[in-house]
């Protein structure tokens, strides 16, 4: 099932990737202890964005699209969060997750 990412992907070192995931990470629940549950998903995604570029990453991009193609089936998706070309996040605003 080809997946077509339209960005430029990077490899990462589990040792970086602990580091860049540890950052965020604590962004995110700064954001969560702020701003709670009371916005939609595109505030707390731009919000995270903006503080991984103050945390200096150097590449940041925000919903990018991706292409899942089989057969006659073709969907596009979108991944919340790329951080430094590698570090995938997928982000949730609900109450609860089950």
């Amino acid at each position: 099932m080809p997946i077509h990412v339209r960005t430029d992907l990077t490899a990462m070192t589990e040792d970086v990737f602990k580091e860049v995931a540890f950052a965020v990470t604590g962004e995110v629940f700064d954001i969560h202890n702020r701003f709670g549950n009371l916005f939609g998903e595109r505030v707390y995604k731009c919000e995270l964005a903006k503080k991984c570029r103050w945390l200096g990453f150097p590449q940041i991009d925000v919903e990018v699209p991706v292409e899942v193609t089989f057969e006659s089936f073709r969907k596009e998706y979108f991944l919340d969060l790329l951080v430094c070309g590698s570090a995938l996040f997928e982000l949730k605003a609900e109450a609860a997750l089950t």
